[in-house]
C-alpha cells in the first residue's frame, strides 16, 4: 500500500510500536511527523526513515501529557506539511506502583493525562485536518 503525498503523525515514535510504524510509514512513502520526549532516540528514528523514504520527517519532542505541547503537535504538521492523512495515538506509559502506595493517585493521574487525554487533545485537534 503506498502513502505517498500523505502525511502522518505518529506519537511515541521514538522506540518500540512507534518507531516500527513511523518507519512502515516512511517506507510507504508517507511524510512523517515523529513524536516523542527522547531526543537521542527521535533522531535515530529520524535518520532510519530518512534513509527509507529520501523525505526528513518533522520531529516534534514533546510531553503530550501537556494539553498544549500535544495541540502543537497538529499545529507543527500542518504548518509544516500543510495538511494531515493520519494520526496514530501510540504514545503510552506504564507504572510499577501499587494501589496501596500513598501517591498512587498522583502517579494515576499522570498516567491517564499520558495514555487517556492527551490522546483525546491530540484527536480533537487533528480532526478538521483528516
Amino acid at each position: 500500500m503506498s502513502f505517498k503525498d500523505k502525511v502522518v503523525i505518529v506519537t511515541g515514535s521514538s522506540s518500540g510500536i512507534g518507531a516500527a510504524t513511523a518507519k512502515l510509514f516512511a517506507k510507504e512513502g508517507a511524510k512523517v511527523t515523529l513524536v516523542g520526549r527522547r531526543v537521542e532516540k527521535l533522531k535515530q528514528v529520524e535518520r532510519e526513515c530518512e534513509m527509507l523514504s529520501g523525505i526528513k520527517p518533522l520531529t516534534i519532542v514533546a510531553d503530550i501529557s501537556k494539553d498544549e505541547e500535544a495541540r502543537n503537535i497538529v499545529n507543527k504538521t500542518i504548518e509544516h506539511f500543510k495538511q494531515l492523512d493520519v494520526l496514530v495515538n501510540n504514545a503510552g506509559m506504564g507504572s510499577t506502583k501499587s494501589i496501596l502506595d500513598t501517591d498512587y493517585v498522583t502517579e494515576f493521574d499522570r498516567i491517564m493525562a499520558t495514555n487517556l487525554r492527551a490522546q483525546v487533545v491530540i484527536t480533537n485537534a487533528a480532526l478538521p485536518h483528516l
